[in-house]
């Protein structure tokens, strides 16, 4: 975690989606302004980036070309592991210079100025707190008064912990200590990487209500980097995708999930497949799309949507979750399914979400997701013969020509 004190001083020490509805918003979300800055949005505490480029580790580049984070507002930065969300949040810092482009705070450019006096917060994944320092002792380093310091702590509920190091704390004790530290310093900006990385699932809930709370209370201007979709949720309802250094889509939460405009997007969303197509028939009801899956075509079955024309080509993206698997001996149940398909069970992983099936047909090779309360039910072997099937409302078309 890095932290700038009020003298100015530094120390340094971070499923199952509904097709339509996303998941709801959790307790410490409010609505954001994300995009790009138009005339008069712009405030004493706005976060503004434009035409940055920053080079990472040898073979990639972060390309910013405008990004704008409103007073007050939380953003959900969102991307896989390597997506480049970390190197971001370290350029805003001022840990890495940028090659090109510029960072400004409240209108004002801070790429020249060093991590001190930018008076921006950062609370990384890893343990920020000092180790040899008491809470009492690691809160007074940002705020050298100690009627101050334990008032704070007396606002967040952690005088209890006052006397303690950070090694006699649970994960979800260090952090509520980091992010009270971390706002104590009053920063314009607070940037938070991963910030349920570290806490047991059964805290989770009560970490996101604290955190939600006191960034609403002290209107700081956040960024809220995940690398879960899900989680993304739970602190804006508004997304910022990053893929591999470029920010591939913002928006609302509704619109990004059930709009997604690249398959690069869609990748982010959900762990699922992204197929090359296209409309090869339709009517008022349905259309009949070929995917070519890279051994050959399929047909699909797939709801009328107007937006898309006969032979025009497009992306499908099919969540892992969407497709069922049927043992062979319930052929009746996997009929009720226009889309139904041959196959055999290939290899079986446990996730944290369920049980991830790999189904082999004569010319697809997917991966469905089968949620634990039906994986006992279930319990499908290596080899094993089975019908796969996709109802027609749950493939998602993307354009393949925006």
């Amino acid at each position: 975690m890095v932290f700038t004190r009020n003298d100015g001083k530094s120390g340094g020490a971070g499923s199952n989606r509904g097709h339509v509805q996303p998941p709801q918003l959790g307790v410490g979300c409010r609505h954001t302004a994300v995009g790009r800055a138009t005339a008069g949005e712009v405030s004493r505490l706005s976060l503004e980036i434009e035409g940055l480029t920053v080079e990472g580790d040898p073979g990639f580049s972060l390309r910013i070309p405008g990004w704008f984070v409103g007073e007050g507002d939380i953003a959900t930065l969102v991307g896989p592991q390597g997506a480049g969300k970390t190197l971001l949040l370290e350029t805003i810092a001022g840990f890495v210079r940028p090659v090109s482009g510029d960072i400004r705070v409240g209108g004002r450019s801070v790429v020249g100025l060093p991590v001190e006096h930018r008076n921006i917060a950062v609370l990384f994944a890893r343990d920020g707190l000092f180790p040899h320092m008491t809470v009492f002792r690691n809160l007074s380093f940002v705020v050298p008064r100690p009627r101050l310091a334990r008032r704070w702590l007396s606002l967040a509920d952690l005088e209890a912990l006052a006397d303690l190091y950070p090694r006699q704390l649970n994960s979800f004790d260090r952090r509520r200590v980091e992010l009270i530290r971390a706002l104590a310093s009053r920063p314009r900006v607070i940037l938070i990487d991963e910030p349920t990385a570290d806490i047991p699932e059964e805290s989770k809930e009560q970490w996101r209500s604290f955190a939600g709370s006191w960034l609403r209370e002290t209107r700081v201007t956040a960024v809220v980097a995940v690398s879960n979709v899900e989680e993304a949720f739970h602190w804006s309802n508004r997304l910022a995708l990053l893929w591999k250094g470029r920010l591939v889509q913002e928006g609302t939460t509704e619109d990004v999930w059930n709009r997604p405009a690249t398959p690069e997007v869609a990748a982010i969303l959900g762990g699922g497949r992204v197929f090359r197509g296209q409309v090869v028939q339709r009517s008022h009801s349905w259309m009949l799309v070929r995917l070519y899956p890279g051994q050959g075509a399929v047909d699909l079955m797939i709801w009328s949507n107007w937006l898309y024309r006969e032979w025009e080509d497009v992306w499908v993206y099919i969540p892992s979750y969407a497709w069922k698997v049927w043992p062979r001996g319930e052929g009746e149940a996997a009929a009720a399914s226009p889309n139904r398909f041959p196959g055999s069970v290939g290899s079986i992983q446990l996730h944290l979400e369920g049980v991830l099936v790999e189904v082999n047909t004569h010319r697809l090779t997917v991966r469905a997701l089968i949620p634990h309360r039906d994986w006992a039910r279930a319990a499908f072997a290596q080899g094993e013969p089975v019908w796969l099937s996709i109802d027609p409302s749950d493939p998602q078309l993307i354009r393949a020509k925006q």
